[in-house]
């Protein structure tokens, strides 16, 4: 099955200006329930993307990462990803969401 770019990159593109846009309705504390929940389901969109994207890109991808500046790149975000699993940054104590 061959992927067309007329469709990929209108389709990436939408999701992640909208989902860019309700992010930032929800890091103001202004998003209504409606606009969490596109966010959230296009977040699915995005990471769908990102892996074909990865996929049809893999020998370019890997020539980057050998890099200093891709190693570099690639490596502050694993470790983001990585302290995103760590726990103890933010916690509530019982798993409830933070409300203002």
């Amino acid at each position: 099955m061959a992927f067309d770019r007329k469709w990929i990159t209108p389709i990436m593109a939408g999701s992640i200006l909208v989902s860019g846009l309700t992010g930032a309705l929800m890091f103001f504390d202004i998003a209504n329930d409606f606009q969490e929940e596109i966010h959230e389901w296009l977040g699915m969109v995005l990471m769908s993307g990102a892996v074909l994207h990865i996929l049809l890109n893999w020998q370019g991808l890997k020539k980057q990462l050998q890099t200093p500046r891709g190693k570099w790149i690639f490596g502050t975000f694993a470790a983001l990803l990585l302290l995103s699993f760590a726990g103890g940054f933010g916690e509530l104590g019982d798993g409830e969401e933070y409300d203002d």
